[in-house]
């Protein structure tokens, strides 16, 4: 069963048009939750988001877009290891930044193109307190960027041909499966787990049938 929660929520948007080919779109937002009627688990959160888009049109076949999100969520709650445990209290922080850059177009009538790159970290902080003075945790990373590539060939109405061709880098950092021994009861839980981490180039020629 979920507790009952109140939430106050804040929404700004903002669609400006300086010229016939530019435009950007701003919109902020933040929520504020909380549960009043619970003495465990999550008893407040707190989140708000920024994002601006941006597109320019170069001319009749060509468009240039980019875009940047942040996102920031706390979150707070409380537990107990059993009735009569010492109770806790914690904070969880996320933080996320996230960004983008691409041009599309089109030539020669039957061809169209594309480039994007998109980037994401992350930072996600937690801290509990059992009265004891206790020290945060390590804080938890990822980062990811991605680039692609693609050039499209429209043969007739049906059918038509694509190449795409993407890098994908992604890195990340999580104490609770970071570092830990092959034989100690955590590694064993985890069955040897790791944080993602990897770079992998991807090459496609695909054929596109549209009824």
């Amino acid at each position: 069963n979920m507790i009952d929660r109140d939430r106050d929520r804040l929404t700004l948007e903002f669609d400006l048009f300086p010229s016939e080919r530019f435009d950007l779109a701003l919109s902020m937002y933040t929520t504020d939750d909380e549960y009043d009627e619970s003495i465990l688990g999550l008893t407040e959160s707190e989140e708000s988001s920024i994002n601006l888009n941006f597109n320019f049109v170069v001319n009749e076949l060509t468009n240039i877009y980019a875009y940047v999100s942040s996102n920031d969520i706390e979150a707070k709650m409380s537990g107990a290891a059993s009735a009569g445990g010492i109770p806790w209290n914690a904070v969880t922080e996320d933080e996320i930044l996230t960004w983008g850059i691409g041009i599309a177009g089109q030539f020669k009538e039957k061809f169209s193109y594309g480039v994007d790159y998109v980037s994401s970290d992350s930072d996600g902080r937690v801290h509990t307190d059992t009265g004891a003075g206790e020290a945060p945790f390590p804080v938890m990373t990822t980062s990811l960027q991605n680039l692609r590539a693609y050039l499209k060939y429209q043969i007739n109405d049906n059918w038509g041909l694509a190449l795409d061709a993407y890098n994908e880098n992604y890195d990340s950092s999580d104490w609770h499966v970071d570092n830990l021994g092959p034989l100690d009861i955590n590694g064993i839980l985890s069955m040897g787990e790791l944080s993602p981490d990897y770079d992998v180039n991807v090459v496609r020629l695909m054929a596109t049938l549209t009824f």
